[in-house]
């Protein structure tokens, strides 16, 4: 049986040192109503990230290791108090751990302590990080973090893990100092990074008033919220080989399939999606260990249920790169602005979502150009992997990658549009994007 336990990390400047109240940061505003929202089902937007292990380490010294890692970083000292919508940097803080001690040590490790902590981090108001070790005769086989997606995302999580994993390799190593949850909230208080982002929200403003009128922003609402996903190599491959022709990404080029696809199987396209941008490529984010996620304005465009897959690739790219370029901003400020353009009838419907979701997006390069064929698709056909009872989206549709496979997953509101109708739409998607890249390279004289 499990045991739990609590670690308790403290301020490099000690357990004395001042608790402070700041403002969220932008992409934790971006967050903050998804976390709520969600309720139950929020447990999907916890990470949880094995941390490797040189081996088998003494149990005092994993904890010592990850005391002074962890508290090193105002995020993990961090709670988000509702009825405040603030967050509250604590100078010592009590991280819930989970101890697995079985009887004997498998391969399987990490995977049971991983499903262990299934449940954990979903609370918003508690820490953002719990631990899991798997111990053995005094001594850690295994660790995994678990992160809260308000204060996290994936490439801030894998960042503190990565400096958690030098400190158990390397005990005694000094680490470099990152960037701060106090460090950014100033940055963006800043009368420059405002005036930046008034400026971005003016080009929000002008594509919300373009497109057709709707109902603007939606809040997380109960219902039926079916996740269905197609797990396809030759769909990654073919994506791959077009995105290279075509001198753009294999993430326009699915996102070209996916307006395609609804154009023609829900009769109407979206005119607006908020693409997920990780906001990475600034410099000022590059390394920060917390969340910095927020969504950019992408405007679909017209006629594309009577369009070609090719013919709409280019004009998708540009428009996912001037989303990219305009997803840094203040995220209350933004709600206002759309909360009031509903008022008056003059924003479009933002209910739909895409997240290019692979964390190395030119991972399928070394893949496009091998032999392959039918056999080599896992789940081709669309199959249903979860429900939902809690969502903010009509549409939510998220690329990810397997290794050499593409996972494309599509979360639908069934009142809106029903699974059958979801499934033709990612049936369409990898039938659409393997028939433009089987005719380019038929046109070029190569083989598949």
């Amino acid at each position: 049986m499990p045991s739990t336990d609590v670690l308790t990390v403290v301020s490099p400047r000690g357990a004395h040192d001042d608790a402070r109240t700041l403002p969220l940061t932008w992409a934790q505003a971006n967050m903050w109503q998804a976390m709520w929202g969600y309720g139950p089902d929020a447990r999907f937007l916890v990470m949880r990230l094995p941390v490797p292990l040189p081996g088998p380490l003494p149990a005092h010294a994993v904890r010592e290791a990850l005391r002074a890692v962890l508290g090193d970083h105002e995020v993990v000292r961090t709670r988000f108090p509702h009825a405040a919508r603030r967050q509250l940097v604590e100078p010592a803080v009590d991280l819930p751990v989970l101890v697995l001690e079985p009887d004997a040590v498998h391969g399987d490790a990490v995977a049971v302590l991983s499903d262990a902590l299934a449940d954990s981090a979903v609370d918003p108001q508690g820490p953002p990080v719990h631990v899991g070790l798997l111990q053995h005769g005094g001594r850690v086989h295994a660790v995994v973090l678990a992160f809260s997606h308000l204060a996290f995302d994936i490439t801030g999580a894998r960042l503190l893990r990565a400096r958690v994993a030098a400190a158990l390799a390397h005990p005694g190593t000094t680490l470099p100092p990152t960037r701060q949850t106090g460090d950014l909230v100033a940055q963006e208080t800043s009368v420059q990074a405002r005036t930046r982002s008034e400026s971005t929200l003016d080009r929000w403003e002008r594509a919300v008033r373009t497109a057709a009128p709707g109902r603007g922003m939606r809040p997380c609402l109960p219902g039926s919220y079916p996740v269905l996903r197609v797990r396809s190599v030759e769909l990654a491959a073919a994506a791959q080989r077009l995105a290279s022709g075509l001198r753009c990404s294999a993430g326009s080029v699915v996102l070209a399939g996916v307006v395609r696809a609804f154009a023609v199987h829900t009769g109407r396209t979206p005119p607006m999606w908020q693409l997920v941008v990780g906001n990475r490529h600034h410099a000022a984010l590059a390394d920060f260990v917390g969340i910095t996620v927020q969504n950019g304005p992408f405007s679909a465009p017209a006629g594309a249920a009577t369009s070609s897959l090719g013919d709409l690739v280019a004009p998708v790219h540009r428009g996912a790169v001037n989303a990219y370029l305009n997803a840094r901003y203040d995220t209350d400020a933004l709600h206002a602005r759309i909360g009031d353009l509903a008022t008056t009838g003059d924003a479009c419907d933002l209910s739909y979502f895409f997240n290019d979701a692979r964390l190395d997006a030119r991972g399928w390069e070394r893949w496009a150009n091998e032999a392959h064929g039918a056999d080599r698709d896992d789940d081709a056909s669309p199959v249903v992997v979860s429900e939902r009872a809690n969502a903010d989206s009509t549409a939510f549709v998220t690329l990810g990658a397997e290794g050499p496979a593409a996972l494309l997953s599509l979360q639908v509101d069934e009142s809106v549009i029903d699974r059958a109708t979801a499934g033709a739409v990612l049936a369409q998607v990898r039938q659409d994007v393997l028939a433009a890249a089987a005719g380019r390279a038929a046109a070029a004289g190569s083989p598949l």
